[in-house]
């Protein structure tokens, strides 16, 4: 007893040597003991258990872990020998040897020891005792280790409650929630992992100050959480004030300030901030590199880093580069070629998702070379990656060996027994894809309806794949023209959608997108496609995704007929997205600057349709070739829109392009050849070869009949009567003209509006010729049609319009007005659209106030369609000239001559400019602008003009037309009141034969000039000559004007003069 009592000594001075840091003369001390006890106690006595238990743990704090560990064990073993686990000692003995183990990794072995210690607390101690809490603790910890997160969850909270309930230490609860926050992360409950991670902070932050390393450490863990919750910003401003404290305390090379750069790169990867990641990336290297120089698994995974970074910033070498690297060093560091594999794949995704497929497709092979040595061809891995290898091959359109790829993953799941697999419904529905891309219709159906059986099994799981193959089921049947099961289809996958995704997302805007595209092709559903695109565009604006957008917009443009300008906007957004995304001369966009021409076209923007369909055409000449049928399209298009233009050679060549290219491809009877036809024979007919013009006609008619498109076939008759009336056949005009009538009454019955149109032309057929009645018969049918029926008030107008010319013709008047000022009314209501039409129908209705001799009412109409008119078109448009002209002639009326002779001269100076000098309406300005001189007394000048229109009519008219005589008479009166009466009477003479030639012995115009020759022949005193004619003169106003006319008696009066000078 007395050595015991000694060696218990030793030990308690061991202890004290220890507390004041001589751990050597401990170590002596301890030994001793023990030498003492083993002597003088039997082998398992429990007095040596307390000194092992001091000895062990003094030799684990000085890094003599296994023989700590060794003292610890055979201290456990005594107690437990001696059943005195319920001992203070035994527990610490417990504890300790569980945080060895723990620290050794054996954590099975460690949540064992410390499962006895908890339950041998619990039943020694109070639940609520400090030690309890700790070991709770350490049970938590060993289950994170272990991925046994739940159960961690479970022991880090009875820690905490009960460090808690003892108000233990703020750094001691700070540490169980610190590992609460991070055990709830594991199990993706990232908000709950939040908030304990901030009170841990909160808590650490007071215990420790805020530049401390566990508030840094936690600083880590709530930044890994926020990128979880993709709170990239947050994630960003905490692993950033980690990044400072790090610096702050172990300066700029240690490695918690690598592996803090390296969360931060991670979140700027996910930011897309590709140059600040690239940075980050590069000094998280530089630190790996000079810390880690044997972890050359923490350095490949920087390598690979980089190269998706390099390969998102389009440095596709240097990306290579750094794959490179990563591979080497992982054929350095790991034998595991599988794990060779794994970073292949990785590499590839990459690869893949920025859409270098070739260089993605080289690593999936080269890691599926690698897998057929290492695995069964009949696993999991394999199926995988032979499925990554289809859809690269796939992306690079090469569908026949996509194929082969899927087939062979589909082989594997047969052997696996997966074939109702989700797995399985996903290949299959990949498989449809491919066959639909080679054009194989049987497989590709059979394919998706086996893909949308296996997934809809699986809905669950499955409900979006579900989604994609429905849409594509409905694409299938719309390209096979069964629009009801395509309909049905999208509505299905848009529905499926909208059960698992928001409003704006892009799959449901994809989807109705293709519901759009189904409706518009079916017909009859213009409106709801219409809408379906708008919806479509608005969810892709939001999401960003500019393609879409430009495919959305010239979809919608397609549809706005009458608001050309809403798009040509639209087509002009998306012709600048496709441009930045294919360039400038990429086939892709070919369509948007067709559609644009065509638009100008029918805008009559002329030159801007041209300059959009040259460019189509360059574009498709270098791409397509110039034997494309896409290209004899655009010719034909470009070809009208010259003939528009006036630029008659050009158009012609350029739609012969068209037909060579049409004939060459054996379409004689299609269609676009009857388009191509019609436009030569267009061509023709402005070039006035009315001949050739016939002939082309005729063929589009024959193509048009033979395809039974009667629509057309009645365009080409009106069109065939339009070249008869030119060639001054009425009776062939009006055949033709009036098949198309009876052809569209059949197809459209008698009240429908082109069937009015037929009518009206047929009108203006018959005015032409004079038969009035006629014609107002056809316009009166015309107007009752389109009052019955919905139709737009300014054709209405333009009826109304053409009955009031039909009654200005027939010189009644009254009639003329009231109809003019209803149309005037209607185009007026109508509103922007018709403002041009509102300034032409005031000049028709100033012209009819002209005759009426209403001359105030005449010249308010004038100038306000003059007013108009220069508003809403170029100052040298023709109907500018024509108001100009009659304004003229107002204003030379109340003698305002200087302002007549201002207005006529404007007048002939557009019309030389758009008509020529030798049009009929140039020559009758000529000759106005002689009448105002001639009032006005400036008789040189006025004759000047006259002999110009002379001139001019000659041109137009021939020598022995009525204008000449006009013009004859005119200068001769001027040569008479200038007192050369030889020049006077000749001019008076060749009148007077033109005026006997064309309305033989009953012209007044005859018996002025007989008139003027008399007063001439008398001046010269040939009273013979002079009575002859005098007595023609009034012989012929006698019978025309009756005996007491004025012109009557002042005849006579000149006939009895004469008649008392020769008496004498």
């Amino acid at each position: 007893k007395k050595y015991v009592d000694a060696a218990e000594s030793l030990t308690l001075l061991g202890l004290v040597q220890e507390q004041v840091g001589n751990n050597e003369a401990a170590i002596e001390c301890y030994k001793e003991s023990l030498d003492i006890k083993n002597k003088y106690l039997s082998e398992k006595n429990i007095a040596v258990v307390n000194t092992m238990y001091y000895y062990g743990c003094l030799l684990l704090k000085l890094g003599n872990s296994n023989a700590g560990q060794k003292y610890l064990e055979t201290a456990l073993d005594i107690q437990t020998f001696n059943e005195k686990l319920e001992n203070g000692i035994a527990m610490k003995v417990m504890n300790q040897i569980g945080k060895i183990k723990f620290e050794n990794k054996l954590y099975d072995e460690a949540k064992d020891v410390f499962c006895k210690e908890l339950s041998i607390r619990n039943k020694f101690q109070e639940s609520s005792h400090v030690e309890v809490a700790a070991c709770q603790h350490s049970i938590g910890l060993v289950n994170l280790a272990l991925g046994k997160y739940d159960e961690a969850i479970n022991f880090f909270i009875d820690a905490l409650q009960t460090k808690q309930s003892l108000q233990t230490s703020l750094n001691d609860i700070s540490h169980t929630l610190h590992h609460l926050g991070l055990a709830f992360s594991k199990v993706q409950k990232f908000k709950t992992a939040s908030k304990y991670l901030v009170e841990a902070l909160s808590l650490r932050k007071q215990a420790y100050g805020e530049m401390s390393i566990e508030c840094a450490d936690t600083l880590v863990c709530l930044g890994c959480n926020e990128l979880s919750l993709k709170e990239y910003k947050v994630a960003i401003r905490s692993f950033e004030k980690a990044l400072n404290i790090y610096e702050t305390i172990h300066g700029k090379n240690h490695l918690n300030v690598g592996e803090t750069k390296e969360k931060i790169g991670e979140v700027l990867m996910y930011m897309k901030d590709n140059t600040k990641a690239l940075k980050v990336f590069q000094e998280c290297l530089s630190n790996y590199t000079l810390n880690l120089k044997d972890n050359k698994a923490k350095i490949s995974t920087i390598h690979l880093h980089l190269g998706s970074i390099l390969l998102n910033l389009g440095r596709i070498e240097s990306a290579m580069d750094e794959y490179k690297s990563c591979l080497n060093l992982k054929k350095q560091y790991s034998k595991d070629n599988l794990a060779i594999v794994d970073i292949l794949i990785k590499i590839g995704d990459s690869l893949y998702s920025n859409k270098h497929y070739f260089n993605a497709l080289h690593c999936f092979e080269e890691a599926h070379q690698n897998m057929v040595t290492l695995l069964q061809k009949d696993s999991d891995r394999f199926f995988s990656t032979l499925l990554k290898i289809g859809s690269t091959h796939f992306a690079l359109k090469d569908f026949q060996k996509a194929l082969i790829s899927f087939q062979e993953a589909h082989t594997i799941l047969i052997v696996l027994n997966k074939i109702d697999s989700l797995q399985a419904g996903n290949l299959m529905y990949k498989i449809g894809l491919s066959f639909d891309a080679l054009g194989n219709k049987e497989k590709t159906l059979e394919s998706y309806l086996t893909a949308l059986k296996v997934l809809q099994n699986h809905h669950d799981q499955s409900d979006l794949t579900v989604a994609l193959v429905l849409n594509s089921l409905g694409i299938f049947y719309a390209r096979d023209h069964d629009f009801a099961k395509a309909i049905k289809y999208c509505e299905k996958a848009k529905s499926v959608q909208k059960d698992r995704l928001s409003e704006d997302s892009i799959a449901v805007a994809d989807t109705t997108y293709n519901l759009a595209n189904i409706l518009d092709e079916a017909g009859g559903r213009s409106d709801e496609a219409c809408t379906l695109y708008h919806q479509a565009l608005d969810t892709y604006r939001k999401q960003e995704e500019t393609l879409q957008v430009a495919h959305c917009l010239v979809s919608i443009a397609s549809f706005d007929e009458t608001n050309k300008e809403a798009s040509l906007s639209m087509l002009d957004e998306a012709l600048l997205i496709y441009e930045e995304k294919y360039g400038c001369n990429s086939i892709n966009i070919v369509p948007v600057l067709f559609q644009m021409g065509l638009i100008y076209h029918e805008a009559k923007l002329f030159d801007k349709a041209a300059k959009k369909l040259k460019r189509c055409l360059k574009i498709q000449l270098k791409i397509q070739g110039s034997s494309s049928l896409e290209v004899a399209k655009t010719c034909s298009s470009l070809g009208l829109v010259l003939l528009e233009l006036e630029n008659f050679d050009d158009s012609l060549r350029i739609i012969k392009t068209a037909l060579n290219i049409y004939e060459e491809n054996l379409l004689h009877n299609d269609t676009c050849t009857a388009v191509v036809h019609n436009g030569i024979g267009r061509i023709f007919l402005h070039k006035g070869k009315l001949d050739s013009a016939l002939n082309h006609f005729e063929k589009c008619l024959k193509i048009r009949e033979r395809n039974g498109d009667n629509a057309e076939v009645a365009t080409s008759l009106m069109q065939l009567g339009e070249l008869h009336d030119k060639r001054v056949d009425n009776e062939e005009a009006l055949k033709y003209m009036n098949r198309a009538l009876d052809l569209r009454i059949k197809m459209y019955g008698k009240e429908n509006k082109i069937v009015a149109e037929t009518l009206v032309r047929i009108a203006r057929l018959f005015g032409d010729w004079g038969d009035n009645d006629e014609a107002l018969g056809y316009l009166n049918e015309a107007l009752r049609i389109v009052r019955l029926i919905p139709c737009s008030n300014e054709f209405i107008a333009k009826t109304i319009s053409e009955i009031g010319d039909v009654y200005a013709d027939r010189e009644e008047q009254e009639k003329s007005l009231e109809m003019y000022l209803e149309a005037l009314s209607l185009f007026r209501s109508i509103g922007e659209t018709c403002v041009e039409a509102v300034g032409l129908t005031l000049n028709k209705i100033g012209a009819i106030h002209d005759v009426m001799n209403n001359f105030d009412e005449s010249l308010k109409c004038y100038t306000e369609s003059l007013h108009i008119l220069r508003s809403k078109v170029k100052n040298n448009d023709l109907s500018v000239g024509r108001v100009l002209n009659n304004l003229a002639i107002n204003l030379a009326r109340r003698k305002e001559y200087a302002k007549a002779i201002d207005f006529c001269t404007e007048s002939l100076q557009i019309r030389r400019l758009q008509l020529g000098n030798d049009h009929l309406d140039v020559s009758d300005t000529l000759y106005n602008l002689g009448n105002i001189l001639d009032e006005w007394g400036k008789l040189d000048q006025a004759l000047k003009f006259y002999q110009e229109a002379l001139s001019s009519y000659r041109v137009s008219l021939g020598d022995e037309d009525e204008e000449v005589a006009n013009c004859l008479q005119y200068i001769g009166s001027i040569h008479m009141r200038q007192e050369d009466l030889n020049s006077a009477v000749s001019f008076f003479s060749e009148a007077l034969r033109i005026y006997h030639l064309k309305h033989g012995n009953n012209s007044l115009d005859a018996a002025s000039i007989l008139f003027s020759l008399g007063r001439i022949y008398g001046m010269r005193a040939e009273y013979e000559k002079s009575l002859r004619c005098f007595r023609e003169s009034l012989g012929m106003r006698q019978e025309v004007l009756g005996s007491d006319n004025k012109d009557v008696i002042d005849t006579q009066r000149y006939v009895d003069a004469i008649l008392k000078k020769l008496r004498r």
